[in-house]
């Protein structure tokens, strides 16, 4: 879950480049900062920073000796990771649900190409379902604070047999294989020949998955084209997500309420538009990269900045990670 705060490329850029022992120590940092006050852009953090450090743990191991006696620190560290990624889904997911939600009404955004006029009623169900995601919020916090509190003892000896195992150098993580991202690539086209609602949320983790590989491959032109492109396919595709989350959790609360002109339907309408969007982006971004691959020219691929954003005009996400 991502939308609802944008983007600094600048920090991207610099998360991209940090060494193993930086991008252990941002994670330290990130787990107190959390723990002192589960905040939205605190556990944003967190969650980013802990999917980054994931990535680079799990290229490591595809390229480390199957006896590297480091392996175990890793693995044990990447299963508490997996714990407390969970523990803070909850509240990510109620962060950018209120995000949205105190957008619809927002004048003047861009974003409101793509939803419909909020009715009186509406307006009403969207304040009252704010208030109430308000209050989940408070519960779910207590219950993070509470998990991390539980885990901070496991979590830090982890983090500390994590760096000793891969030693004090200064080093980057190993940068990716030549041809590593490319084979990321074909290998996504073969698991998904065709996209469609059912496998958009699946293929998004793939796509994430390539996209780290490429923003591993500092100075290289053509992977921070890819990772570019990669990048807002991954946005788009989560933004959908996130709508149709939003959605799902709109007819749970307000139920038979909704009489054609409440929140419910809005969000479905948006849903069903973004899903079309993401849909049609992501199959066409998908050729293109794998029409580089066929032709090898640069040219293909659209810059790293283009001189616009991604198509989404949604929020988008702090990228981590995602």
């Amino acid at each position: 879950m991502h939308s609802g705060l944008i983007v600094d490329e600048r920090e991207e850029e610099m998360a991209a480049g940090e060494s193993r022992t930086q991008r252990v120590k941002a994670w330290q940092k990130a787990l107190e900062r959390c723990r002192q006050k589960p905040s939205r852009k605190r556990v944003h953090g967190l969650r980013v920073s802990t999917l980054r450090l994931q990535a680079e743990l799990e290229r490591w191991m595809e390229n480390a000796d199957a006896e590297d006696p480091a392996r175990a620190a890793v693995e044990r560290w990447m299963r508490q990771a997996q714990a407390l990624r969970k523990a803070l889904k909850p509240v990510r997911e109620v962060d950018v649900q209120l995000q949205m939600l105190l957008g619809l009404e927002e004048e003047g955004d861009a974003r409101r190409l793509t939803v419909p006029v909020c009715s009186r009623t509406c307006r009403q169900q969207t304040k009252e379902m704010a208030e109430r995601l308000k209050e989940k919020r408070k519960d779910l916090a207590h219950q993070l604070t509470n998990a991390v509190e539980t885990r901070h003892h496991r979590l830090t000896r982890r983090c500390d047999e994590l760096q000793l195992a891969l030693g004090p150098a200064p080093a980057r993580f190993p940068a990716p294989e030549e041809g590593a991202v490319q084979r990321l690539l074909a290998r996504t086209a073969e698991e998904f020949p065709e996209l469609s609602a059912a496998n958009l949320h699946a293929f998004r983790k793939r796509v994430k998955r390539a996209r780290y590989a490429a923003e591993g491959a500092a100075g290289n032109e053509l992977a921070q084209r890819q990772a570019a492109c990669l990048g807002r396919m991954q946005t788009v595709a989560g933004e959908w997500h996130d709508w149709q989350a939003l959605a799902k959790r709109a007819r749970r609360m307000l139920g038979k309420r909704d009489a054609g002109d409440g929140l419910a339907t809005l969000l479905e309408t948006v849903e069903e538009a973004e899903r079309l969007k993401a849909l049609s982006y992501c199959r066409r971004t998908m050729a293109r990269l794998l029409r580089h691959l066929l032709t090898e020219e640069l040219e293909a691929l659209p810059p790293k900045t283009p001189a616009k954003r991604a198509e989404s005009k949604l929020p988008s996400e702090q990228r981590r990670a995602g």
